[in-house]
């Protein structure tokens, strides 16, 4: 009978042990879920600042390991240790995208869809992510003003409309190491996308899978030397962006350097120019134009005697070759010989495949469907093959 009791006794307290080392498990289990896996839903958290560690709550790596060209080093927020979930979409206040910038370093996110309209520009601090993935964000009216900081990330968000006074979409002046990637820009008064003054002698910008529209002057690299000598150290590297039948300045560089591969340029008055000792090396792009009559895919000289050519290089054969598309009269400038970066970088043979892949996917994730709208509007490819071959540089 004794022996019966404790048999029992034992059992009673095995099974209790078993049942509270499962829930541990299971507890434990999920405490490390919950930290490797990030939250999609971001109302899961309260708006404004979250003191947690960014990779604890969004997915940091797949953007991270996208990092390329002259910013390759960037980190943007995530060092901060803090994420700010923007849950209001006035122009100021609590909750705001101009609270979490004014709040410092962070790394920005949207429990929230739509448009903020804007009642003056947005200036961007150091170390900040701005990072419109999950949601459907426009900004309106003002854009973004990129100055004297360092360590930037702007992705995936929209940005329009821009009101008489408020000049570029995004400006960048004295800074570096900035990434601008998954971004739609169009109509704003002055530049879509300006980098000037280079910051302590220098100046790394990379602008990866943009779309730019609806726009004349859309990007302006350098000022000329005898406005701003030190711009000869600005850096850039342009690649898979979609110049979608903006006017000019694809880009327009004085001074710097800039790395143009793998982007499409469907221009209407003029493509890429280079001018006053700029160095412009364009790799297997797609050249077009909209108006036959305008047939200059680069430029290097102005008509001003005080301000000198650029350089341009721009080969139309080898694996790294330019591509005209839709008409064989299209000219293609070179004048010099212009050194290849000496970052590692992969670019995609300039086939269908790239082709139709940047001018689909360029852009703001939600905003870049929109342009299977203007399928017919770009010249087809003929006889190139549909598969996309990388070549390792």
């Amino acid at each position: 009978m004794i022996r019966y009791s404790c048999l029992v006794l034992m059992g009673s307290f095995m099974k209790r042990f078993i049942v509270f080392l499962v829930l541990f498990l299971l507890n434990h289990s999920v405490s490390q879920a919950e930290a490797s896996c990030p939250i999609s839903d971001f109302t899961q958290l309260s708006g404004g600042i979250n003191v947690i560690k960014p990779n604890c709550v969004i997915d940091t790596k797949s953007l991270m390991e996208r990092r390329s060209g002259f910013a390759k080093g960037v980190y943007g927020g995530y060092s901060s240790g803090k994420v700010y979930v923007v849950t209001n979409l006035e122009d100021s206040g609590a909750g705001t995208l101009r609270d979490a910038l004014e709040n410092g370093s962070s790394w920005i996110v949207f429990g929230v869809s739509g448009t903020i309209s804007l009642e003056r520009r947005l200036d961007v601090p150091s170390d900040v992510t701005v990072d419109g993935r999950g949601a459907s964000i426009r900004l309106q009216n003002y854009g973004l003003y990129i100055s004297q900081s360092e360590n930037v990330i702007v992705t995936n968000i929209i940005i329009e409309n821009g009101v008489a006074d408020s000049r570029d979409a995004i400006g960048i002046n004295n800074s570096n190491v900035i990434w601008v990637d998954h971004t739609t820009l169009r109509n704003f008064p002055d530049g879509l996308l300006d980098i000037t003054r280079a910051h302590r002698n220098k100046t790394r910008v990379t602008a990866s899978w943009n779309r730019f529209e609806n726009h004349n002057k859309t990007m302006l690299i350098g000022l000329h030397k005898d406005t701003a000598e030190s711009d000869r150290d600005i850096y850039v590297t342009l690649h898979h962006n979609y110049f979608a039948g903006t006017g000019q300045r694809h880009p327009r560089l004085s001074q710097g350097y800039v790395h143009m591969y793998n982007n499409v340029l469907l221009w209407r008055y003029l493509g890429a120019q280079s001018y006053d000792n700029g160095r412009l090396l364009m790799e297997a792009n797609f050249l077009s134009t909209l108006d036959p009559s305008n047939l200059k895919a680069t430029s290097y000289e102005l008509n001003n005697s005080s301000i000198p050519s650029g350089y341009i290089r721009a080969p139309m054969s080898g694996v790294n070759s330019n591509v005209i598309v839709g008409n064989e009269e299209i000219v293609v400038l070179e004048n010099g010989f212009v050194n290849i970066p000496s970052y590692h970088y992969a670019i995609d043979e300039p086939s269908k495949c790239i082709y139709y892949k940047v001018t689909l996917n360029a852009g703001h994730h939600w905003d870049a469907k929109s342009s299977l709208t203007d399928a017919l509007k770009r010249p087809a490819i003929p006889n190139s093959p549909l598969n996309c071959v990388t070549y390792q540089k």
